[in-house]
């Protein structure tokens, strides 16, 4: 007999703990997405924070540069 998992807003679903031990709501299951990932909602925001905060100082530092470039131009011009 197959369990049915417990489906919340037509995104998520109920399933085994991940890895990681990320709780839903202090039950021994993980919150997962429907389409399939193999992390949980919260591995899955934790790897996108994780990105964005690495790329958002890699940006920083291209446009300072190039900013500083702009500036360097201009002031040789005249």
């Amino acid at each position: 007999m197959d369990v049915e998992p417990e489906i919340i807003d037509g995104k998520y679903f109920l399933g085994t703990l991940c890895r990681w031990g990320h709780k839903y709501e202090g039950k021994p299951v993980s919150l997962r997405y429907l389409s399939g990932s193999k992390y949980c909602v919260e591995c899955m925001r934790a790897r996108m924070k994780y990105y964005h905060d690495s790329h958002r100082q890699e940006h920083r530092a291209k446009a300072r540069y190039a900013y500083r470039k702009k500036v360097m131009a201009r002031l040789e011009m005249g």
